[in-house]
Protein backbone atom coordinates (compact mmCIF):
# COMPACT_ATOMS: atom_id res chain seq x y z
CA UNK A 1 0.00 0.00 0.00
CA UNK A 2 3.02 2.32 0.36
CA UNK A 3 3.24 2.32 -3.44
CA UNK A 4 -0.29 3.76 -3.73
CA UNK A 5 -1.19 7.39 -3.29
CA UNK A 6 -4.67 8.43 -2.28
CA UNK A 7 -5.59 11.74 -3.87
CA UNK A 8 -9.10 13.12 -3.59
CA UNK A 9 -10.48 9.75 -2.61
CA UNK A 10 -8.95 7.79 -5.49
CA UNK A 11 -6.14 5.24 -5.15
CA UNK A 12 -3.69 5.56 -8.02
CA UNK A 13 -0.20 4.06 -8.08
CA UNK A 14 2.76 6.41 -8.43
CA UNK A 15 3.68 4.82 -11.76
CA UNK A 16 0.14 5.39 -13.13
CA UNK A 17 0.26 9.04 -11.97
CA UNK A 18 3.66 9.44 -13.68
CA UNK A 19 2.33 7.82 -16.86
CA UNK A 20 -0.75 10.07 -16.84
CA UNK A 21 1.38 13.17 -16.19
CA UNK A 22 3.77 12.30 -19.05
CA UNK A 23 0.94 11.68 -21.51
CA UNK A 24 -0.75 14.99 -20.65
CA UNK A 25 2.52 16.93 -20.81
CA UNK A 26 3.36 15.36 -24.18
CA UNK A 27 0.12 16.85 -25.52
CA UNK A 28 -1.93 13.69 -25.98
CA UNK A 29 -5.71 14.13 -26.23
CA UNK A 30 -8.10 12.53 -23.74
CA UNK A 31 -8.96 9.82 -26.29
CA UNK A 32 -5.28 8.99 -26.82
CA UNK A 33 -4.72 8.89 -23.04
CA UNK A 34 -7.79 6.67 -22.66
CA UNK A 35 -6.41 4.14 -25.15
CA UNK A 36 -2.85 4.26 -23.79
CA UNK A 37 -3.90 3.72 -20.18
CA UNK A 38 -6.73 1.28 -20.94
CA UNK A 39 -9.40 3.32 -19.19
CA UNK A 40 -12.94 4.37 -20.07
CA UNK A 41 -13.65 7.93 -21.19
CA UNK A 42 -15.23 8.80 -17.83
CA UNK A 43 -12.35 7.27 -15.86
CA UNK A 44 -9.83 9.17 -18.00
CA UNK A 45 -11.58 12.51 -17.47
CA UNK A 46 -11.86 11.88 -13.73
CA UNK A 47 -8.21 10.85 -13.44
CA UNK A 48 -7.04 13.97 -15.26
CA UNK A 49 -9.32 16.12 -13.12
CA UNK A 50 -8.28 14.42 -9.85
CA UNK A 51 -4.59 14.73 -10.62
CA UNK A 52 -4.69 18.13 -12.34
CA UNK A 53 -2.74 19.74 -9.49
CA UNK A 54 0.09 17.21 -9.91
CA UNK A 55 0.03 17.74 -13.67
CA UNK A 56 0.17 21.54 -13.30
CA UNK A 57 3.02 21.22 -10.79
CA UNK A 58 4.97 19.02 -13.22
CA UNK A 59 4.40 21.55 -16.01
CA UNK A 60 5.76 24.35 -13.81
CA UNK A 61 8.79 22.25 -12.78
CA UNK A 62 9.61 21.65 -16.45
CA UNK A 63 9.14 25.33 -17.27
CA UNK A 64 6.13 24.55 -19.43
CA UNK A 65 3.39 27.16 -19.22
CA UNK A 66 0.79 26.70 -21.90
CA UNK A 67 -1.85 29.31 -22.59
CA UNK A 68 -5.48 28.34 -22.21
CA UNK A 69 -6.02 28.27 -25.99
CA UNK A 70 -2.87 26.30 -26.75
CA UNK A 71 -3.56 23.71 -24.08
CA UNK A 72 -7.22 23.29 -25.06
CA UNK A 73 -6.24 22.38 -28.63
CA UNK A 74 -4.46 19.19 -27.55
CA UNK A 75 -5.24 18.44 -23.91
CA UNK A 76 -8.54 19.19 -22.25
CA UNK A 77 -7.99 19.43 -18.50
CA UNK A 78 -11.15 21.41 -17.89
CA UNK A 79 -14.10 19.74 -19.52
CA UNK A 80 -16.59 22.60 -19.50
CA UNK A 81 -19.52 21.96 -21.80
CA UNK A 82 -20.81 25.52 -21.49
CA UNK A 83 -20.48 28.48 -19.15
CA UNK A 84 -21.65 32.05 -18.73
CA UNK A 85 -20.60 34.98 -16.60
CA UNK A 86 -22.86 37.83 -15.52
CA UNK A 87 -22.16 40.80 -13.31
CA UNK A 88 -25.20 41.61 -11.21
CA UNK A 89 -26.45 43.28 -8.06
CA UNK A 90 -27.01 41.02 -5.04
CA UNK A 91 -30.59 40.84 -3.78
CA UNK A 92 -29.63 38.69 -0.81
CA UNK A 93 -26.45 37.78 1.07
CA UNK A 94 -24.22 35.29 -0.72
CA UNK A 95 -20.81 33.72 -0.14
CA UNK A 96 -17.89 34.41 -2.45
CA UNK A 97 -16.48 31.17 -3.88
CA UNK A 98 -12.89 32.44 -3.62
CA UNK A 99 -12.53 34.39 -0.36
CA UNK A 100 -15.51 32.75 1.41
CA UNK A 101 -16.65 36.15 2.71
CA UNK A 102 -20.17 37.53 2.44
CA UNK A 103 -21.37 39.40 -0.61
CA UNK A 104 -23.70 41.98 0.93
CA UNK A 105 -27.17 42.95 -0.28
CA UNK A 106 -26.88 45.61 -2.99
CA UNK A 107 -23.22 44.80 -3.72
CA UNK A 108 -22.24 43.98 -7.30
CA UNK A 109 -20.85 40.49 -7.90
CA UNK A 110 -19.88 38.14 -10.74
CA UNK A 111 -21.95 34.99 -11.20
CA UNK A 112 -20.18 32.20 -13.10
CA UNK A 113 -22.33 29.20 -13.99
CA UNK A 114 -22.28 26.34 -16.45
CA UNK A 115 -21.82 22.60 -16.85
CA UNK A 116 -18.55 20.82 -16.01
CA UNK A 117 -18.09 17.09 -16.66
CA UNK A 118 -21.86 16.58 -16.63
CA UNK A 119 -22.44 18.51 -13.39
CA UNK A 120 -23.94 21.98 -13.21
CA UNK A 121 -22.14 24.64 -11.18
CA UNK A 122 -23.08 28.13 -10.01
CA UNK A 123 -20.35 30.20 -8.36
CA UNK A 124 -20.50 33.75 -7.06
CA UNK A 125 -17.51 36.08 -6.65
CA UNK A 126 -16.84 39.60 -5.45
CA UNK A 127 -15.91 41.63 -8.53
CA UNK A 128 -12.35 42.00 -7.17
CA UNK A 129 -12.03 38.26 -6.48
CA UNK A 130 -13.29 37.44 -9.98
CA UNK A 131 -10.76 39.88 -11.47
CA UNK A 132 -7.97 38.30 -9.36
CA UNK A 133 -8.78 34.87 -10.80
CA UNK A 134 -8.69 36.27 -14.33
CA UNK A 135 -5.37 38.02 -13.68
CA UNK A 136 -3.93 34.80 -12.15
CA UNK A 137 -4.98 32.74 -15.20
CA UNK A 138 -3.51 35.29 -17.62
CA UNK A 139 -0.28 35.62 -15.65
CA UNK A 140 0.37 31.90 -15.14
CA UNK A 141 -1.13 30.52 -18.34
CA UNK A 142 -3.30 28.15 -16.31
CA UNK A 143 -6.89 27.41 -17.28
CA UNK A 144 -7.79 26.23 -13.77
CA UNK A 145 -7.16 27.71 -10.38
CA UNK A 146 -6.91 26.56 -6.81
CA UNK A 147 -7.49 28.97 -3.91
CA UNK A 148 -4.06 28.17 -2.47
CA UNK A 149 -2.28 28.63 -5.80
CA UNK A 150 -3.89 32.06 -6.22
CA UNK A 151 -2.94 32.95 -2.63
CA UNK A 152 0.69 31.89 -3.21
CA UNK A 153 0.78 33.85 -6.47
CA UNK A 154 -0.49 36.97 -4.67
CA UNK A 155 2.05 36.48 -1.86
CA UNK A 156 4.89 36.28 -4.40
CA UNK A 157 3.73 39.31 -6.41
CA UNK A 158 2.46 41.68 -3.71
CA UNK A 159 2.72 40.57 -0.08
CA UNK A 160 6.50 40.16 0.00
CA UNK A 161 6.91 43.92 -0.65
CA UNK A 162 4.06 45.05 1.62
CA UNK A 163 5.10 46.90 4.82
CA UNK A 164 2.04 45.54 6.68
CA UNK A 165 3.16 42.00 5.92
CA UNK A 166 6.50 42.54 7.65
CA UNK A 167 5.24 44.37 10.75
CA UNK A 168 2.45 41.83 11.47
CA UNK A 169 -0.43 44.30 10.98
CA UNK A 170 -1.68 42.36 7.96
CA UNK A 171 -5.21 40.97 8.40
CA UNK A 172 -4.37 37.94 6.26
CA UNK A 173 -7.38 38.49 3.97
CA UNK A 174 -5.32 38.71 0.80
CA UNK A 175 -8.23 38.35 -1.62
CA UNK A 176 -9.95 41.46 -0.19
CA UNK A 177 -6.82 43.55 0.49
CA UNK A 178 -7.05 46.96 -1.20
CA UNK A 179 -3.29 46.98 -1.84
CA UNK A 180 -3.47 43.62 -3.65
CA UNK A 181 -6.45 44.74 -5.74
CA UNK A 182 -4.77 48.04 -6.65
CA UNK A 183 -1.33 46.63 -7.51
CA UNK A 184 -2.77 43.82 -9.64
CA UNK A 185 -5.31 46.18 -11.30
CA UNK A 186 -8.19 44.06 -10.02
CA UNK A 187 -10.10 46.77 -8.19
CA UNK A 188 -13.80 46.31 -7.81
CA UNK A 189 -14.84 48.42 -10.76
CA UNK A 190 -18.49 47.60 -11.27
CA UNK A 191 -18.72 48.22 -14.99
CA UNK A 192 -21.08 46.26 -17.23
CA UNK A 193 -23.19 45.17 -14.26
CA UNK A 194 -26.91 44.62 -14.60
CA UNK A 195 -29.60 44.89 -11.96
Amino acid sequence: MADNVIRRGKAFSQSRIRELRELVMDGFSNNEIMRAMGMTATATAKAIHNHARDIRRARRENGCTLSCRASSERTVLVMIEFSTTKKMKSRKQRKCSLCRETIEVGERYARYSGKYEGDFFDEKYHIGCYNLIGEYCLSTGENEYDDWCVMDWIADRVCSDCPKHHDDTCTGKVFRCSMVLDILNCSEVNDNATD
